[in-house]
Formats: structure tokens, sequence, C-alpha cells
């Protein structure tokens, strides 16, 4: 049994030669240290706490209880939530441009897309990108690759935004804003400020619209996330609600249009139509349909 001793004023249990601290026994959940005691203290390296290896434990007389839970951060993590996909195709942080001027890091995967008159300030997590909302040549947007939209089965994201006019906002699109594609798009409804989706299926000509009835204009973070199923059924959600659900238009060869975030897709209208004016932040892909309980994951998720 180790000997306690004091070195230069330190309490050392291990009898440790440094006198920079106290130092504590280290262990995992199986424990094989000194006899356990009640008020005795651990280093258990078998679970991880937020910036830390390891997590300090006292024993209560019965079990090792933490002097604190800490929660794991999730806004970086790709493979959250769990079982959503063993990855998500790819996250977009939109912390900064990463020092490549003029792109958008894709920090899960290789879609970097490509921002035109973005900037940044502070966001639901970090930053945001902000949006000018301008309705002509100007409007700031991101475009990304249609290699991601093409196996999109979901995507996630957290906006901020007061402007409501009768001007359509077109919050995100992947070819939904145009009958001559195949795609969908998340949209504020001019004039009420609602939150909605289009389906498009590129062969008839027809879109499908489905509109909510919430004022998402008022300034404060909402998370929406668009979860679409293998049966073309699918659940749109508002702050970790079902917000609108309903069957798609049918895809017959698959969504082929860029993904663009604050306008219509390169290949379905022009820059500055129903621009979108406004934060976005923390926008996910997924190839895979989610849950109600991974979009309550979602909208909770801890910053890092």
């Amino acid at each position: 049994m180790a000997t306690t001793k004091v070195i230069p004023g330190v309490l050392d249990l291990n009898q440790a030669s440094s006198s920079t601290g106290l130092k504590m026994p280290s262990s995992n959940a199986a424990y094989s240290g000194p006899t356990v005691g009640e008020g005795m203290m651990r280093n258990e390296v078998g679970q991880t706490s937020n910036g830390s290896a390891s997590c300090m434990q006292h024993f209560n007389g019965t079990d090792w209880k933490n002097y604190e839970n800490f929660v794991q951060c999730t806004t970086s993590t790709c493979g959250y939530p769990p079982a959503a996909s063993s990855n998500a195709l790819a996250l977009y942080q939109m912390e900064s441009d990463g020092g490549v001027s003029n792109s958008v890091p894709d920090t899960c995967g290789t879609y970097d897309g490509t921002a035109v008159s973005i900037t940044y300030s502070a966001g639901k997590f970090g930053n945001a990108a902000v949006f000018n909302g301008l309705q002509n040549s100007s409007a700031s947007y991101i475009n990304i690759s249609s290699s991601t939209t093409s196996t999109t089965s979901s995507v996630s994201l957290w906006f901020n935004t007061t402007v409501k006019d009768s001007n359509e906002g077109n919050i995100l699109d992947a070819g939904g804003s145009s009958s001559s594609n195949t795609g969908f798009s998340i949209i504020r409804e001019a004039t009420t400020g609602y939150l909605g989706v289009y389906f498009t299926d590129g062969t008839t000509g027809q879109i499908q619209s489905f509109t909510g009835a919430t004022d998402i204009t008022d300034g404060a973070w909402h998370n929406v996330v668009l979860s679409m199923a293998a049966d073309n059924t699918f659940v749109f959600y508002l702050d970790g609600s079902s917000h609108l659900s309903g069957t798609r238009t049918r895809f017959t060869s698959g969504d082929t249009q860029n993904l663009s975030i604050n306008r219509f897709g390169t290949n379905a209208g022009s820059v500055g139509a129903s621009s979108y004016g406004g934060k976005i932040d923390q926008v996910r892909i997924y190839d895979s349909a989610l849950d109600l309980t991974q979009v309550g994951l979602l909208n909770t998720e801890i910053a890092c």
C-alpha cells in the first residue's frame, strides 16, 4: 500500500517525485487499483469528457460518480446523429472560408462549396454565413457540386432571419425551384414568412408545394430538417418537431442539380431570383432518411 507523504506542501497519494500538483490513481471501469474506500478519488481513463481524455470521479461508498457529467460536443462530428449513416455526406460549419478565398469547406467530405458575396458573423455555433438577400445579380449565395444532391436523402440546417416581404426566399435549393428539373427546395414563403418545401419530378412540369403556418422571420435561430424516405414519403421538421409531411413527387432519374444555398440552383433560374436574406449555419447532408429521434438530436447539438 502506498505511503502518503507531503512534498513542498503537496499531498501525493502515489509518491510522485514532482511537486506540480496532486496525482490521482488512474484506472478504468474495471478498476484494479488500491482498495476502494468512501471519499477516494480517481482519474477514470475509460471515458472521456469534453476537452479531456479522462474523467475525474469520486467513490461515494457504493459507486464511482463523476464530479461533473460532461456531454461530448457534436457540431464537428461527421457521424452525427448516431445511426443516421456511417457519416454525413457533407458538413458545412460556416465558420469562415477556411483560408481559401470564396471557399466554403466541407469538413466531412470533398464537396467544398463556392461562395459569392458571403460574409460571416456570430451564428448558432461559432460563426454563420450571412446572406444579403438582394434580388439582383449582387445577391450572395453558395454553390455546391451536384455530386452531393444525386444521393441526398436528408438535409439539416440552422437559419435566422427577420426578412418577410413580397419576395420568396430560397433557403436551400436542389432543383425544386423549377418544374423542368428533378429536385427539392426549402423556402421562406413571400409575405407570410411561412416555411415550405417544393418537389419536382422533372418530367410532368408539376411543382408540389407544401407550406406550413409558422412565421419563422422572428430573428431567432431555427433548425429545419427535410427527410426523404425511399418510398417517396417525406417529413419536414422545424425545431425538432414534425412541421409538414406527405408523399413527394416521384423522382424519375435522381436529382442532378447543383445544391445552392440562398438562390435557385445554377441549372434552374438566375442569380438573385428568390434570394433569402439572413444567416445560415451548420448545414448537414445525408444519404439516408432521418427519424424523429435523430432530428431531436440535431435540434440539441452541442457546440465544440
